[in-house]
């Protein structure tokens, strides 16, 4: 590993990356000419700006009590098949920033979860425990959004 971790610069590190995110989906607010894809770019930036809320919360006070004892959640039994989208841009559709928004968190829940493993018998893994359940609970209702707003249909 090489390098010491205290859950203070772990709490920075993932602040960054939320506000990172939130900041991708807030710069594309407003550039549609579709209003539904906008509220979705919306919706996106505030449950990003949602978490860095309640991480500089746990920050503040050095606590990880802030982020509660969230359960997993409950798994789709038939998950949408999601098509690969790595990027938007002003001719995307809100189908295809839903989708990208699905990815980014699916990459939130591996970057959580790979920390949960590497201090699995430390302090730290509750953290990235919780963490990791914080962003698969966002993927689930990104992806019901899916099912419900895009299921079968085509663009």
């Amino acid at each position: 590993m090489g390098e010491i971790f205290d859950l203070r610069e772990m709490i920075k590190k993932s602040i960054n990356r939320e506000k990172l995110s939130a900041e991708l989906y807030r710069g594309w607010i407003g550039r549609f000419a579709d209003e539904a894809t906008n509220e979705t770019l919306r919706m996106l930036t505030r449950d990003e700006e949602s978490h860095v809320k309640l991480l500089e919360l746990c920050l503040a006070d050095g606590k990880l009590d802030r982020i509660g004892k969230r359960e997993p959640g409950q798994k789709l039994r038939n998950p949408p098949k999601v098509p690969e989208v790595h990027t938007f841009d002003e001719n995307s559709t809100a189908k295809e920033i839903i989708a990208f928004a699905i990815h980014h968190e699916d990459r939130a829940i591996h970057y959580y979860a790979r920390y949960a493993d590497i201090f699995r018998d430390t302090p730290l893994f509750e953290f990235f425990s919780r963490m990791t359940r914080e962003e698969e609970g966002h993927k689930e209702r990104l992806e019901s959004i899916f099912l419900r707003e895009f299921a079968g249909r085509r663009g």
